[in-house]
């Protein structure tokens, strides 16, 4: 038996940062005492019970056993057979809606049952992603469209050696990074003995380079081996051997940079972005993958 595990870093985010955005949005729109009080004790528990709410009915928790599949959001409990899974879709795109108003694309794995529902597991929210995708493996291998028993990667080339990268200089993340920096150097003014105030913009700008670094990846090929690399982060370096890949694609997500997945054979999946990468050397990197054997994708 497999239960859901939630991410630490997901329930973080959906209480902790509305408490703190919104609590500093109100502090700078108004220095009205009653209206602070009245946004602590109204507005902002009641946002944080909209967030909640949202976060898990959209991540229910979910239990699967040798006989069902058993799906709970709050006080309604779904129980499904596993004879009743019509496909299985262990990788797969779909639209993550915020309270019906914003939405973008995020990896899944979505199973589809016979009576025209289905359950989308999005692989940010749960922390055990790879061992309820084994599962759901084991179980349903004949109805997978993604990564069926026996299925491996013969290695035909693996005398490529190559560097997969552009020009980080004049990427939207270097110029947005750049632009801030010039703006907090000419508007930003710290009077006689209160210096310390200038801290707040460099914090700012570390933030937001350490943010848009993970859009900054780039990839090398040596020999068997996908080599992760990082303009931002000259120390990062990250090794996957091709023969524990079971697949890769090119993956765009909205307002971000595109970027590569890699699904390892043990159901791990990793997104990395590579903001300074063309269409060119996007086909070239993905033509280079499959003729080492592996299965690519282009989104």
């Amino acid at each position: 038996m497999v239960t859901s595990k939630y991410s630490r870093i997901q329930l973080f985010i959906h209480f902790f940062f509305p408490i703190i955005f919104l609590g500093l949005f109100v502090k700078l729109i108004t220095k009205d005492p009653e209206t602070i009080k009245s946004f602590w004790v109204i507005i902002l528990p009641v946002a944080i019970l909209l967030i909640l709410y949202h976060f898990f009915y959209k991540a229910p928790s979910i239990a699967f056993d040798e006989n069902f599949i058993t799906i709970k959001r709050f006080f309604k409990k779904s129980v499904f057979g596993w004879d009743q899974v019509s496909n299985v879709f262990l990788s797969k795109k779909e639209n993550y809606s915020i309270l019906h108003i914003f939405g973008q694309s995020l990896e899944a794995m979505k199973l589809e049952f016979e009576e025209g529902k289905s359950l989308i597991v999005w692989s940010g929210m749960y922390r055990n992603m790879a061992e309820m995708r084994a599962f759901v493996s084991q179980k349903l291998n004949d109805k997978l469209h993604f990564i069926k028993e026996g299925n491996s990667s013969n290695l035909k080339n693996s005398f490529i050696n190559k560097k997969y990268s552009g020009n980080a200089f004049f990427t939207a993340n270097t110029l947005l990074i750049v632009g801030i920096a010039i703006f907090f150097f000419l508007k930003f003014d710290a009077k006689p003995g209160k210096e310390w105030v200038l801290l707040i913009p460099v914090l700012f700008i570390l933030l937001i380079y350490f943010f848009l670094g993970a859009q900054m990846n780039f990839f090398e090929i040596k020999n068997d081996l996908i080599i992760i690399r990082n303009h931002y982060f000259p120390w990062k370096k990250l090794e996957f051997n091709i023969n524990e890949i079971e697949e890769v694609s090119k993956e765009s997500q909205k307002k971000r940079s595109d970027g590569l997945r890699i699904i390892t054979k043990d159901f791990q999946s990793k997104f990395y972005g590579a903001g300074t990468l063309k269409d060119k050397t996007w086909e070239e990197l993905l033509a280079d993958l499959g003729s080492m054997g592996l299965k690519t994708q282009n989104d």
